[in-house]
């Protein structure tokens, strides 16, 4: 669920490196963007509308196909403010549908600490867990439950997709969780 932003001036319009740029992204899976037009105040009218074809041109049969194009100007602000609606409209739309899914955390490090037990830290990808709640390790598939959190360093009761967590975990201490391998809620 990346959001992309492609980036051409209005006085060259699409380059080689557009056209790699574009089947990059599409390679990676990114199916969500807009298009900046930069340099807007450099060219005429003219010349903007036919770099606006020429990128229209550039993103047919693409997941750009049909994107918004924003036409910027830096010395004079022009655009800037629909280009910082549009990216924070794409980013809020982003972070409902990331904290809808089930709960999800790729596992940095893990260790034991004394009167604790198991501590696994990383980030939130989606969803939310609560203290209480059971997971389930990838790859092992084993359960466990949440005896307590922390987010972003201070005592919690939840932690939510984009968090940074460490969660004490009971269950998990057999599996040996290693970075890279994931958490989930148990379903």
């Amino acid at each position: 669920h990346q959001f992309a932003m492609l980036v051409i001036a209005a006085d060259d319009g699409p380059m080689p490196q557009s056209h790699e740029h574009l089947q990059i992204l599409s390679l990676i899976g990114v199916r969500r963007g807009l298009v900046v037009l930069t340099k807007c105040d450099r060219v005429d009218a003219p010349r903007r509308a036919a770099a606006r074809r020429e990128v229209e041109a550039l993103l047919a049969g693409t997941f750009l196909a049909g994107a918004t194009i924003i036409e910027t100007s830096g010395r004079e602000d022009a655009g800037l403010a629909e280009l910082r609606r549009a990216l924070l409209g794409a980013a809020d739309e982003y972070a409902v549908t990331r904290a809808a899914r089930p709960f999800r955390m790729a596992i940095d490090r893990a260790f034991l600490l004394k009167g604790t037990g198991l501590v696994v830290t990383g980030t939130v990808h989606a969803g939310s867990i609560r203290v209480d709640d059971e997971l389930f390790h990838f790859p092992s598939g084993t359960r466990g439950r949440v005896r307590s959190l922390r987010v972003q360093n201070l005592p919690a009761d939840a932690a939510h997709a984009g968090d940074r967590a460490a969660l004490n975990v009971t269950g998990l201490d057999a599996v040996a969780p290693a970075r890279g391998d994931w958490l989930s809620v148990h379903q």
